[in-house]
């Protein structure tokens, strides 16, 4: 008599092994994107400097810093940037976010394009934080529906 032979049954152990090895993979994919885009370890003021139409994906900020300080932990993060801090593309990154003049609020503002071509809804100039917050979920959502969407079909 055969123990279960043809029922897809997965044990806690065999669970958690596939588990472990996932966090491992994962934990060395950050870190291979780490070395690969070292400015992450930099946060700055994306917006100061850029209003509401940033150049994606070069810079990260102190929101979306969060995670990544969270996972590699606050030594491991001052390690990583003591022998990061002069690499060409973090200086590269941060040459030319220094190169950018501060934006004022009213300049903030007016990077703000409303998708309907109303301008910014009322009430948001006084919460420039939440037209900040709106954009970075536009971006995500963009990038959660380009990443796992269906290939274009061949009219495309």
């Amino acid at each position: 008599m055969m123990n279960r032979g043809n029922v897809g049954f997965v044990s806690v152990g065999v669970l958690r092994h596939w588990l472990a090895l996932v966090l491992d993979v994962l934990r060395i994919a950050l870190e291979q994107l780490v070395y690969l885009y070292p400015q992450c370890l930099f946060p700055v003021d994306i917006c100061r400097k850029f209003g509401f139409n940033p150049p994606v994906g070069m810079y990260f900020d102190e929101y979306n810093f969060v995670p990544l300080a969270a996972v590699l932990g606050e030594d491991a993060i001052e390690t990583r940037r003591a022998r990061l801090k002069d690499h060409e593309n973090v200086d590269i990154a941060m040459q030319f976010y220094e190169s950018r003049p501060d934006m004022t609020r009213d300049q903030i503002l007016d990077t703000w394009q409303a998708d309907d071509g109303a301008g910014v809804p009322a009430g948001a100039a006084d919460d420039p934080m939440a037209l900040w917050l709106q954009t970075k979920v536009r971006t995500r959502a963009a990038s959660l529906v380009l990443t796992y969407s269906d290939r274009l079909s061949p009219h495309w």
